[in-house]
């Protein structure tokens, strides 16, 4: 007996973002680990994907959630980000 039926198990929105590569960039990977790879070594363009994908560029913006993947590479391009820019004064500095 299942408990859901696979017509009514949501598409996980990773499989939607996929999909859309395949689409609207001629991108095909065969698992996630092909994603993951392909994001990994190509940041720029896995950004700007992300970031048209979930604009509403192509249409309604989409939902995007980060997994913990995605917000280290996150916190790691913070943290360079701040190596780049002086520390600020405080108040009591002159």
């Amino acid at each position: 007996m299942d408990i859901c039926p696979p017509s009514l198990i949501p598409t996980p929105q990773i499989a939607h973002y996929q999909a859309w590569l395949a689409r609207e960039r001629g991108l095909h990977f065969d698992s996630y680990d092909a994603l993951w790879r392909w994001g990994t070594s190509n940041l720029a363009a896995f950004w700007q994907s992300l970031w048209d994908y979930s604009s509403g560029t192509t249409g309604l913006p989409k939902p995007i959630v980060h997994g913990h993947g995605g917000v280290m590479l996150e916190a790691l391009n913070l943290d360079s980000a701040v190596d780049r820019f002086p520390p600020l004064a405080t108040p009591h500095e002159h």
